[in-house]
C-alpha cells in the first residue's frame, strides 16, 4: 500500500495517494516516520495544511530526535521539525516557526545527517524575525542612556535594582557618581556592615552624604566602628547624620578624622556631652551646620574654639514628660553658653531646647550676634528676658514662660527691643506675657509679618486682638494661631476682609461657629490650606463639611466631656447650622 501511495503521489493524484497512505497506516501498530512524513507531503499538496501540521507534531512527539530519515526519493526529505517549521512559514506564523527550529536544535544531536539544513533555516528566519519584545536595556542600550536613567534614582532604589539581573548589578557598581550618597535614615532592617563596606567600596571613596539610624545599626559601639571606616575612607565626606547613643569618645574619634565636613546631625537617639560636642566641634573646623538634639547632662566644662564658617547651631537637652522635674543645669553650663555665644560670630540659625538656668546667673546676651536671623528658644528657663539683635528675623520663644513670669515681689523687668525684620514671632504658651511687650515688639517692625502665634497667652484678650486687626500688622500674616477664647465671628469676617494672604489658621478653643469659618473660606486672595478647630463648641458638621468640600483641610480634636444639649439653627444670611 505504502508503494501504491508513492506511484499515485509521483503521479500527482494526490486525493488516492491519500487513501493508500492512510490504509497503510491504519495496518501499522506504530506509525512509521517515512509513512507520516508521506502523508503531511500530501496534506501540502492538497492544502490541507492544518493536517499535515498535525503529522508533523506526531514526528516531533515520538521521533524527538530524529531530524530527518532518507526515505523514497520523490517524497520531501524535510521532516519533523523541518516539515513543522516550513508549515508555519506558509501560515505566517514566523514567530512558533522561529521557537520550532530552535526546539530542533536542542534536540538533534549534530551528527543527524540534516544538522546543518536546521540550523540554516534557524538562522534565515532569526534574520527576518524582527527583534525580541522584551529584553535587557543594559545590554541594548548604550551606557550613557542607562546613566542617565539610574541617575534618577535614590540610594535606596539603587541598591534595589542591582538584584534584578547581574548586568544590572555590574552597571550600577561600576559607577562611582551613583554611590556619593549613603542613605540608611529610613532603614526598616538591620544593615550588614559587610554591606555598608561593599558600598563605601563602590564609591571609591567619593561618598559625600551619609545617614545611618539607629534601626540600620542598633549597636553603638559597631555604628561607631563604621561611622569611623566610612569618615576614613571618604576623605570629602560633607554631610553626616546618625541616631544611636554614642559614647562621647567614640563620636569624637570617627568625626575629628572627617576634616572636610560641613553638615553634623546627632538626632535624638543619640547623645553626647557638652565636652564632647566642644571637641566635635574643635576637631570640624569647616562645619556650617551642626545639631545635637539630645546632650547628656555633665558637670565638666567644655572649652569652646573658634567656629568661623558655624551657620546654624542646635543643642537641645532631652524632653521631660509633663509634670517631671526637668534636669537642671549648674552655673557653670550658663558660662559655657556665654563662652559658645563669642566664639560663633557668623552664626545665622541658633536654637537652645529645654535649658533651664539656675537663679544666680546673668541673663542671656545675644545682641552682639549680627547676623541672627533665626533663634528657637524652646522652654528655655532664666530669670530675666534675653538681650536680643536687631537682626531677628524669626523669634520662637515656645513654652519660656519664665522669661516673662512673676515673680512674689512683682513683675519681672525685662525688656523686648522691637525688631524691624520680624517676619516669625512664636510665643505660644508665655502665660506671663504682657500685651505691652506684645506692642513693642510689633510697633517698630517695617516688613510684613507672615507668621504669629500666641496660643496659650492669657493676658493677650480680644481688645488686643483687635488692635492686631485695625492696626495692619496682620495684613500680609500667612499662618496664624490665636485660641483666644472670646474670638467669635465679628473677628474672623474681619480678619478674612484684610489678610489675604492667610493660608493657615488655628481658632482651637474660640468662640467662633459656622458663620466665621464660611467667612474664612470664602475670603479674597489666596485660598485657606488648613483650618484647625480643637474644641471649638459653635461649630456643627456643616461647617466642616462645607470647608472640606472647599479643599481646606481640618483638623478637629474633641475632648472627653458631657454632651449639652443646644439648639441648632439655620442663618438665612449664610445657611449654615449655628448652635444656640
Amino acid at each position: 500500500m505504502f508503494l501504491y501511495g508513492k506511484q499515485a503521489y509521483q503521479a500527482q493524484q494526490y486525493a488516492a495517494a491519500l487513501d493508500f497512505f492512510q490504509t497503510f497506516l491504519s495496518q501499522e501498530k506504530t506509525p512509521s516516520i517515512p509513512a507520516l512524513d508521506a502523508r503531511a507531503a500530501t496534506y501540502e499538496k492538497l492544502g490541507n495544511l492544518e493536517a499535515a501540521l498535525n503529522d508533523g507534531r506526531q514526528l516531533i512527539r515520538q521521533f524527538k530526535t530524529s531530524c530527518t530519515v532518507q526515505s523514497i526519493a520523490v517524497l520531501p526529505i524535510d521532516q519533523g521539525y523541518l516539515r513543522v517549521g516550513n508549515i508555519l512559514q506558509r501560515q505566517k506564523n514566523y514567530d512558533l516557526a522561529f521557537k520550532i527550529y530552535r526546539y530542533g536544535l536542542r534536540n538533534v544531536p549534530p551528527e543527524a545527517p540534516d544538522y546543518k539544513l536546521l540550523q540554516k533555516m534557524h538562522h534565515k528566519l532569526f534574520l527576518r524575525c524582527p527583534p525580541c519584545k522584551s529584553g535587557d536595556p543594559v545590554k541594548f542600550f548604550p551606557p550613557e542612556i542607562i546613566g542617565m536613567v539610574f541617575g534618577y534614582l535614590n540610594f535606596k532604589n539603587r541598591v534595589g535594582i542591582m538584584r534584578v539581573a547581574r548586568s544590572w548589578h555590574n552597571f550600577v557598581s561600576s559607577v562611582p557618581k551613583y554611590w556619593t550618597e549613603l542613605d540608611f535614615s529610613r532603614a526598616k532592617v538591620q544593615v550588614k556592615v559587610k554591606a555598608i563596606q561593599k558600598y563605601v567600596g563602590y564609591s571609591k571613596g567619593k561618598i559625600s552624604r551619609a545617614a545611618i539610624n539607629q534601626t540600620a545599626i542598633p549597636s553603638a559601639t559597631t555604628q561607631g566602628r563604621v561611622t569611623f571606616y566610612i569618615t576614613k575612607k571618604c576623605p570629602g565626606l560633607e554631610y553626616l547624620e546618625v541616631g544611636s547613643g554614642f559614647m562621647g569618645h567614640q563620636f569624637s574619634k570617627a568625626v575629628s578624622v572627617a576634616s572636610n565636613l560641613k553638615n553634623l546631625i546627632m538626632s535624638n537617639r543619640g547623645g553626647v556631652t557638652l565636652d564632647a560636642v566642644s571637641q566635635i566641634l574643635g576637631h570640624c573646623k569647616r562645619l556650617e551646620t551642626a545639631e545635637f538634639h539630645y546632650l547628656v547632662v555633665s558637670r565638666t566644662i567644655p572649652v569652646w574654639e573658634d567656629m568661623p564658617n558655624m551657620h546654624s547651631l542646635t543643642l537641645g537637652l532631652p524632653c521631660t514628660m509633663p509634670g517631671a522635674q526637668k534636669p537642671t543645669m549648674f552655673d557653670g553650663h550658663t558660662i559655657t553658653i556665654t563662652a559658645l555665644l563669642q566664639v560663633i560670630p557668623h552664626i545665622r540659625r541658633l536654637s537652645l531646647q529645654n535649658w533651664e538656668f539656675s537663679d544666680t546667673v546673668l541673663t542671656p546676651d545675644f545682641s552682639h550676634l549680627a547676623k541672627l536671623e533665626d533663634l528657637k528658644l524652646v522652654k528655655f528657663g532664666s530669670e530675666g528676658f534675653p538681650r536680643l539683635p536687631s537682626s531677628i528675623v524669626s523669634l520662637d520663644l515656645s513654652d519660656s514662660d519664665r522669661l516673662v513670669r512673676f515673680r512674689a515681689f512683682g513683675p519681672l523687668s525685662y525688656e523686648m527691643n522691637p525688631f524691624p525684620n520680624l517676619a516669625r514671632l512664636l510665643v505660644p504658651r508665655l502665660y506671663h506675657l504682657q500685651p505691652d511687650s506684645l506692642y513693642s515688639v510689633l510697633r517698630e517692625n517695617q516688613i510684613k509679618l507672615r507668621a504669629l502665634n500666641i496660643a496659650g497667652c492669657i493676658l493677650i484678650t480680644i481688645s488686643h486682638i483687635h488692635w492686631l486687626i485695625n492696626s495692619g500688622k496682620l495684613d500680609h500674616i500667612v499662618e496664624l494661631t490665636l485660641n483666644t477664647p472670646d474670638f467669635g465671628d465679628a473677628e474672623a469676617t474681619s480678619l478674612a476682609n484684610r489678610c489675604h494672604d492667610l493660608r493657615i489658621m488655628d481658632l482651637s478653643e474660640t468662640t467662633t461657629t459656622g458663620i466665621g469659618v464660611k467667612a474664612l473660606i470664602l475670603k479674597p486672595g489666596d485660598r485657606l490650606d488648613r483650618l484647625t478647630l480643637r474644641s471649638c463648641q459653635c461649630i456643627s458638621n456643616d461647617a466642616i463639611e462645607f470647608a472640606q468640600s472647599a479643599g481646606v483641610e481640618v483638623v478637629r480634636w474633641e475632648p472627653n466631656h458631657p454632651k449639652v444639649k443646644a439648639k441648632k439653627v439655620r442663618t438665612a444670611e449664610t445657611g449654615m447650622y449655628v448652635t444656640g
